[in-house]
């Protein structure tokens, strides 16, 4: 972990989050569930596109939304370290 501190430049005490207890591993793992996560329901809401053809958007659009806002939190996460 020191050397992933020392190539983004950030120590311990730079942390100004809203969760400055978590460590670089706990942030790193968050967003890679989070990314992970959010890729796989917009993946999911490519199986309802042709749904959009027919008129019915309501799933295409609220997977692919959702999907979205996971994968922003993910990155909000991390952010943080760099």
């Amino acid at each position: 972990m020191d050397l992933i501190k020392g190539v983004v430049g950030v120590g311990e005490e730079d942390n100004e989050s809203c969760f400055p207890s978590m460590s670089l591993k706990d942030r790193l793992i968050g967003f890679a569930i989070c990314f992970g996560i959010g890729t796989l329901l917009q993946i999911l809401s490519m199986g309802s596109f042709i749904g959009i053809l027919v008129g019915k958007t309501s799933k295409f659009a609220i997977l692919y939304t959702l999907g979205n806002i996971v994968s922003i939190t993910g990155y909000n996460n991390i952010i943080y370290i760099i």
